[in-house]
Formats: structure tokens, sequence, C-alpha cells
């Protein structure tokens, strides 16, 4: 049976942080993944000189079901909002606000970007300052609180979330808390909704599955919006 073309142009959602390791390739990979197991169609453009979504990707054992590209070229950039047969297009930026190949020229094409953050001081300046780089472009976003750990309890959660209402910064009530499943997924070349290898998986599936669905409330409105 003949799959239907998707002729509305897609979402394009760029995860993107100032601070390294903060968590961008990971939420990019686990939102594409749950994004898939729902019916979508999603590409992943990994524009990280490093390359891990590519390589994490590549791993998966029978193939990931979404697309994973190397870089993003300019002219690539550029034809996005073109592109038919996805419903999804999130891009891996670099972590550094002058790379991807610029954070603004990704920016200008987006809907909606995505800035991951870990409930730590270390994070808070590059947050603040990718926040307000965002927040310029025009384009409305939420950060993501991620690889929060349980065993501090809520206090992080609750000092991250207060901090950002302090700078006027938005973000998703739902967050994504430090489990095994994540890391370990990686290593044994499959993706989370397809893992089982410990226990973790449920609380690890249902924390990236929340933020998707605060994700498509956002989506929504922007989309209704544009109708109106």
């Amino acid at each position: 049976m003949t799959e239907p073309v998707l002729d509305s142009r897609p979402w394009i959602l760029p995860v993107c942080n100032q601070k390294g390791g903060s968590g961008k390739t990971t939420t990019a990979l686990n939102l594409a993944a749950v994004i898939a197991d729902s019916s979508g169609r999603v590409r992943v453009y990994d524009a990280d000189p490093q390359q891990s979504a590519a390589e994490i990707a590549g791993a998966v054992e029978g193939g990931a079901p979404f697309e994973v590209l190397d870089g993003l070229r300019p002219d690539a950039l550029a034809r996005l909002p073109e592109l038919r047969g996805f419903d999804t297009v999130l891009i891996d930026c670099a972590g550094n606000l002058q790379d991807t190949p610029l954070l603004a020229e990704v920016l200008a094409v987006a809907d909606f970007a995505l800035i991951p953050m870990i409930p730590e001081r270390a994070c808070v300046v590059p947050t603040l300052k990718t926040a307000r780089v965002v927040a310029a472009s025009g384009i409305p976003y939420r950060v993501v609180l991620t690889m929060c750990d349980p065993l501090r309890g809520p206090g992080p959660v609750i000092a991250a979330r207060q901090l950002l209402d302090d700078e006027g910064v938005p973000y998703f009530r739902s967050f994504i808390r430090r489990k095994v499943a994540f890391p370990q997924s990686q290593l044994d070349g499959v993706l989370l909704p397809e893992y089982r290898g410990d226990r973790s998986w449920r609380d690890a599936l249902d924390d990236v599955r929340k933020v998707q669905t605060e994700l498509l409330l956002e989506l929504g409105r922007i989309g209704a919006q544009v109708i109106a």
C-alpha cells in the first residue's frame, strides 16, 4: 500500500543551548523517537560538529524510524520550509551560539525552539543567553528541564522554575528525569520506545511523552493563530 505524501510544510524545531552537555542531542533524538512511534514523520538534522545524533541513530539495530542527516548546509537550511513528506523537522544545534551554521539563520526558518536545561548552576547563564537570542528572533520557545536527578528531590526543579519565572523565560511544566534508560538505550542501540533493558524505561518514556504532549499543544496554538 502506497503511503500518502504529506503536502503541508513541516514544523521546524531547533533544539539549542549554548551549553555543551545540556541534553540537546538526547532531547532531539528521544522526541524524534516518540513522534515517529506516534506515526509522525520525522527528520533530524545533526548540525553539531560532534555529530553525536548521527552516530547514535546510525547505531540503532535495524535502523531508526526517522531520517538523520549530517550537517545542515545554508542552501538546505533555506529550503526547509519547502520540505514535504515530513511533519516534523528537529535540528540538533551546536553547543555554541556562533555555530549551527548560525543560530540566527536557523531561527529565521523555525516555528518553535526547544532549549534543554539541566537544573544546575553551570547551565543557568548559557540557558538565559540562548533564551535571549531565541526571543529576539520572535519565534516562540520553551525551556525543557532535563537530566533532573530524582535523588535530589524536587528542590532543583523548583529552584530552576523560580529562576526562569524571575527572568521571564517560558518553560514546559513537564521535565525529564535522569534515568538509566536514556544512556543505556543508546549504548544498546535501541530507541527509547522499544527499550526494555532496565526497569527505568517506563518512567523515561513517560517523561518524554509528557514533553511531547506539551509541545503538540504549543504547536496547536501556533497553528490556530496562523489560521485565524
